[in-house]
């Protein structure tokens, strides 16, 4: 499954097979989506406008949440802010997949196709709920752990300036894209220190790096409403929330799934090595322990534990170092994978396109609504934003 090649072709054909819902409905019928792409033109005018805005104020453009609202803004130079998003959430899926390839390059010294298997995890509860910022967030995530092994062994005080610098992009970006990379890179630090394959001093800088973005992050507007939640029942709603977390909203995507799964299980028990390196385990370990150590809801931030999962998943096939000869089993497990997905991919197609008639028919009646009702309801809506999360 590997040579000293990247997976040039077979990258762009998966990432073809990846954007196809995005391409083949008129609308992207995601929870948060319709939300954030209204706030780039409102942001718009808050910036280059009016400056006057119901739902935006001047200290929210400093929190650890902006992917979107930044890209977006740029991206409204030339397409509507409906684009923008459909655009944003393409570059993501790719910056996803193809970081993922690097880091398992980073990670093992050779070219793998492995990782492309990420691609049937890719549209996920967090996906579906639109979540923006901290999709694009995670993207960078494998992206900056492969700069950071690059550098890691011979150039502290390089390493030191690009893992702090990385860190306050991701921070940005979102604060759990954030937190997901301090805990891996924590872990892996902290196994690399104990198997002697790093200096204190390089541990040391290593944790360092990681201080200029919690001083930002301490620095940033905190508060509202909601506060941290425990239920009685935690681990099973932890264990339920980890399938949870891989549903595509699809019945017959998430059996594609649940196939592709099993067929990649069978691939890998197949194959004559598949390892990964300890340190990296300790990473993955250290983000399970973030799992389940993360309430059901924390302060204003909602869903925030439902995030992990998918990241653990995707960083997991990233640091596999697997050896498979061609078999005609092997051969027929690939094909079963790549079947798996086309059917994912063609599920969530058709169940996308279904949903563009009847938001056609909202877009209809917001636009007959006489302006001052209109009114009336942006004042209504605003009041109510106020108590939502804003680290969404």
């Amino acid at each position: 499954m590997r040579d000293n090649r990247p997976p040039l072709l077979l990258g762009a054909a998966t990432t073809s097979l990846l954007i196809l819902p995005l391409v083949s409905a008129h609308h992207l019928p995601l929870l948060d989506a319709p939300g954030h792409e209204a706030g780039l033109a409102v942001l718009r005018n808050l910036i280059f406008g009016s400056g006057v805005s119901p739902f935006y104020e001047r200290g929210r453009l400093f929190i650890p949440d902006l992917a979107f609202d930044g890209i977006g803004l740029a991206l409204t130079e030339v397409l509507s802010p409906e684009t923008a998003g459909r655009v944003f959430a393409g570059v993501t899926l790719a910056l996803t997949l193809s970081g993922l390839v690097v880091l398992n390059r980073a990670v093992t010294g050779r070219w793998s196709r492995v990782p492309l298997a990420a691609a049937l995890l890719l549209y996920n509860l967090i996906f579906i709920f639109g979540f923006f910022s901290f999709l694009f967030g995670l993207a960078l995530v494998p992206w900056t752990l492969a700069a950071r092994l690059r550098v890691r062994t011979t150039q502290v005080g390089r390493g030191l300036l690009l893992g702090a610098g990385l860190g306050v992009v991701l921070l940005f970006c979102h604060v759990l894209a954030f937190g997901i990379y301090a805990t891996f890179w924590v872990g892996v630090t902290g196994a690399a220190r104990v198997r002697g394959r790093i200096s204190w001093l390089a541990a040391f800088a290593q944790m360092l790096e990681l201080v200029p973005a919690l001083g930002l992050f301490a620095a940033m507007p905190h508060g509202g409403p909601g506060g941290i939640l425990y239920e009685g029942h935690f681990v099973p709603e932890k264990l339920v929330g980890i399938l949870e977390s891989l549903s595509s909203g699809s019945r017959i995507g998430d059996l594609a799934l649940i196939a592709g799964l099993i067929a990649l299980a069978a691939l890998l028990r197949a194959s004559d090595r598949v390892s990964i390196a300890k340190e990296f385990g300790s990473g993955l370990a250290c983000l399970s322990l973030l799992y389940f150590a993360l309430p059901l809801a924390l302060g204003p931030g909602s869903n925030l534990d439902k995030r992990i999962p998918v990241a653990i998943a995707l960083l997991g096939l990233a640091c596999l170092d697997v050896r498979l000869h061609p078999t005609r089993r092997s051969r027929l497990l690939v094909w079963c994978l790549v079947a798996a997905l086309v059917v994912k991919q063609a599920a969530l197609s058709i169940l996308w396109q279904s949903f563009d008639p009847r938001i056609d028919s909202l877009l209809a009646a917001v636009i007959a609504t006489p302006p001052r009702l209109g009114r009336a309801a942006v004042g209504m809506s605003s009041r109510r934003q106020s108590t939502r999360a804003h680290l969404r």
